[in-house]
């Protein structure tokens, strides 16, 4: 039986998702817990990820660095309702809540992502690599160009 881990880098010895809108370095994956997931998300000025809803998942933002924009839509084609957000603020996207963050200041944005399952993990996607893979999939990017093993 492996050793419980308590204590989790959130720099330095990660791994890190560089999609072509923006970076996840994973911090605690879901598969080294019951309920949750945590990563950082990285945006350079303008970026931002793609428009999206989680089903299972009700996320926690801590806004770290920068300036930035939350888009809201309660369903993909409503009008959206929009948030400047900044350093010290705490955001919270309910499941099916369609979202993405957009990155203002020249510096980008950093924000501490908490993924809280409450009724446990996708069991099509029980490791941080399932979920990205099919992440990858919808939106026609090449996995092998993704992930970097920083440990």
């Amino acid at each position: 039986m492996a050793k419980e881990q308590y204590v989790f880098e959130s720099e330095g010895k990660i791994i890190r998702y560089r999609f072509p809108t923006h970076i996840n370095d994973l911090i605690i994956p879901r598969e080294e817990s019951t309920c949750a997931e945590v990563f950082m998300v990285v945006l350079d000025e303008n970026e931002a990820p793609p428009l999206h809803k989680h089903d299972d998942a009700e996320q926690i933002f801590y806004m770290i660095q920068g300036k930035g924009k939350l888009e809201i839509r309660k369903q993909q084609n409503d009008e959206p309702e929009y948030f400047e957000i900044n350093v010290g603020q705490v955001i919270k996207i309910p499941p099916h809540t369609w979202h993405r963050v957009f990155a203002l200041s020249k510096e980008g944005v950093r924000y501490l992502s908490i993924d809280c399952f409450p009724n446990g993990f996708d069991p099509s996607e029980p490791t941080w690599d399932d979920h990205v893979k099919n992440m990858v999939t919808a939106n026609g990017w090449d996995f092998s160009k993704i992930r970097e093993d920083r440990r």
